[in-house]
């Protein structure tokens, strides 16, 4: 039983995609600067689900309510981010932003 599982987790391990990702750190002005699209809405709706290339991604609903920067929408948008789980398996990391529902948020896109 436990060569089994062990089997499972080494072929489980392989089977998943490698991927790096490099988080920068910016200030306030850099964020301003950077950011196409600044606005402060509220989380309508947060949803995971399996993408096409076997990993689970999480579509976050944002309703704005005041543009700081170039508006992008006149009505809600989704914001696509990696991890979240379906049925009984998540995947998480600890640099993206977990959103809770209903709640306020500052975006910088």
């Amino acid at each position: 039983m436990i060569l089994k599982k062990f089997v499972f987790v080494i072929i489980f391990l392989f089977s998943v995609p490698f991927t790096n990702a490099l988080v920068i750190k910016l200030s306030q002005k850099e964020l301003v600067q950077k950011s196409t699209t600044i606005l402060i809405g509220k989380v309508l709706n947060i949803e995971s689900y399996g993408d096409f290339d076997g990993l689970i991604r999480t579509a976050v609903t944002i309703k704005p309510s005041k543009y700081y920067k170039r508006a992008i929408s006149k009505g809600t948008f989704n914001l696509i981010i990696p991890g979240g789980t379906v049925d009984k398996t998540t995947l998480s990391d600890s640099d993206v932003t977990k959103f809770k529902l209903k709640e306020k948020v500052l975006l910088f896109l």
